[in-house]
């Protein structure tokens, strides 16, 4: 009887040496949830808006957009560049870290020219630990509609440590998810319209380009993708 078990046990041990090796590869080979990889394993055709190969930035997608790549990441030039096509639905995944008292915004659905304001809206990138940011409104610090929606505080990594976000825009309603925690999820039709499109006359427009804040202060990217939804 003794002889089975220890044979028995033998079999298991075997079996687990030769499997946890294939298991652990097949691990390594699928794309943890929350990140850029799995964005474009979800999303095959994404537009790689912000793509660095071999140590060199892709500006092909924007207009007016020169800037320096340095250790794989680059900050954004002065002037809002902003992409030459328009987008209707979208989802966005951007990869971004932030230095001390780091802040910009990008603008959603904006304009060909004009300002940020004529956008949908400003979402707001912020070291929110910064401060200088302290006594700031609840709607301008980081992933907030800035100065609409207020966006959950307490998702953002420590300064200088990578962040994923992903934002979705269908209709009018914006979602944004830092780090795999929702922080945003809003519909700017369901505002008072008399109290916002004075101050942000292109709230409700359902196309446009997207725009990077070029008064960015501290903000560094590494990668950027936009899925069309519609």
């Amino acid at each position: 009887m003794m002889n089975v078990q220890h044979l028995f046990i033998q079999i298991l041990l075997l079996l687990s040496a030769v499997t946890t090796p294939v298991i652990a590869e097949l691990e390594k080979s699928v794309p943890k949830s929350g990140s850029i990889e799995a964005f474009l394993q979800r999303y095959p055709d994404a537009i790689g808006l912000i793509a660095i190969q071999d140590g060199k930035l892709d500006t092909s997608h924007w207009d007016h957009f020169k800037a320096t790549v340095k250790d794989g990441q680059f900050r954004v030039p002065k002037g809002d560049p902003r992409t030459k096509a328009e987008f209707g639905d979208f989802q966005l995944a951007i990869e971004f870290r932030l230095g001390p008292g780091a802040n910009s915004g990008i603008f959603l659905r904006a304009p060909k020219e004009g300002k940020g304001r004529d956008s949908n809206c400003e979402l707001q990138i912020l070291d929110n630990t910064a401060k200088e940011y302290a006594d700031l409104k609840l709607s301008q610090y980081h992933g907030s509609a800035y100065g609409l929606i207020a966006a959950k505080r307490g998702a953002l990594k420590p300064v200088g440590e990578w962040n994923y976000q992903e934002v979705t825009v269908r209709g009018h309603r914006i979602v944004v998810e830092l780090n795999g925690v929702t922080i945003l999820d809003g519909d700017l039709s369901e505002l008072d319209a008399t109290k916002y499109l004075k101050s942000h006359p292109g709230l409700l427009r359902t196309r446009g380009r997207i725009a990077l804040g070029g008064h960015a202060k501290g903000v560094y990217y590494r990668s950027m993708y936009l899925a069309p939804l519609d």
